[in-house]
């Protein structure tokens, strides 16, 4: 097995304790792969450091609780790996180890990780693409400008975490997934967030407690095609600038204090799958514009003040008709002011 460049293991049902010995003998590995089994033991990662071409590593949600500190200066790894996943590892600490040597992607969700932001990503600045520290333990306020810690960032996840404060002002122009969801942020959506991310695909933001309007004016996210903004507080009227994203296929909305006439600003977003405005304000009439959207498969306008019949054209839209029907999983327009027949086709 001395030979081996690439082994991958995961996702099957491989017990006992991790295998240090078969491990350490893998000299010319640079992909290792164990991730999804049930592996135990507590290791540390000194037991790859003679591992010198490993590149990638993904041991994560296993049994296994990791050591990330690199004691001794012989454990010191001999490479610099670009991808290192340690999910639901019991990891405890971030090392500046790994903020140094990983070049590329590092996953510590769902970990024991505590502390305040700036105690751990002191004075660091790492050129990851991709850091996901969700579903941890930290705290605190995020820096105003986080591009000073990760400048190069295409994918930011720190989601279900207890941070608080504002929302940073700074991100990166090349991010195209930002996951701050579940914590406790407060304040408004700052301008910097929806004005200057045109590579932004994914924004989830729901689960804080932001107030304000629901995007700052001037805003322009072109390519977005998930928006998730879950909150409570958020205020004015749909979006528009929506009518811009044509790449969107979810929007979710719900539980905010939107208003006025739907009709008059949702515009048609061709890719449209998952429209979610349940628990809102908005008022007037089912739009006409639903019929447009021929990808649209969920459509939750409940626990709204909509009013009128609901109209024909619903029942004619022709991708919910006959072989596509499947497509349509859900229409949900309960708890509004709708009156007259539930159209027939």
């Amino acid at each position: 097995m001395t030979s081996l460049r690439l082994l991958d293991l995961s996702g099957n049902q491989f017990s006992g304790y991790f295998p240090f010995l078969i491990i350490s003998n893998l000299t010319n590995i640079e992909s290792l792969f164990l991730s999804s089994n049930e592996l135990q033991g507590m290791i540390s990662l000194c037991v790859f450091a003679n591992l010198s071409r490993l590149s990638e590593l993904d041991i994560s949600f296993n049994h296994l609780e990791v050591e990330t500190e690199m004691m001794s200066p012989s454990c010191f790894p001999s490479f610099k790996l670009s991808t290192l996943s340690l999910g639901g590892c019991n990891v405890k600490k971030i090392s500046p180890w790994m903020l140094h040597n990983i070049t590329s992607e590092l996953w510590l969700s769902g970990n024991n990780l505590t502390g305040l932001f700036s105690s751990n990503f002191q004075n660091i600045t790492s050129k990851l693409t991709l850091v996901d520290i969700s579903d941890n333990f930290l705290h605190g306020t995020l820096p105003e400008d986080i591009n000073l810690n990760f400048p190069e960032p295409r994918h930011l996840g720190l989601s279900n975490n207890s941070f608080n404060g504002n929302l940073p002002i700074f991100f990166s122009e090349l991010l195209q997934m930002l996951d701050l969801s579940d914590n406790q942020f407060h304040g408004g959506i700052p301008h910097g967030m929806t004005s200057n991310m045109s590579c932004l695909l994914y924004l989830r933001l729901f689960g804080n407690n932001l107030t304000g309007d629901l995007f700052p004016k001037n805003s322009s996210l072109p390519n977005l095609r998930g928006l998730y903004l879950n909150n409570k507080h958020l205020s004015e009227t749909f979006p528009y600038a929506l009518s811009k994203s044509m790449e969107l296929g979810i929007i979710d909305i719900r539980n905010n204090d939107l208003s006025g006439e739907l009709s008059s600003y949702l515009p048609v977003l061709p890719k449209l799958k998952v429209l979610v405005l349940d628990r809102n304000r908005f008022e007037g009439k089912i739009l006409m514009q639903i019929c447009q959207m021929r990808d649209l498969s969920i459509l939750d306008l409940s626990k709204n003040d909509l009013s009128g019949d609901i109209p024909d054209y619903v029942g004619n839209v022709t991708s919910w008709n006959s072989d596509t029907l499947l497509f349509l999983n859900g229409i949900d327009v309960s708890c509004n002011r709708l009156t007259g027949k539930i159209p027939s086709k």
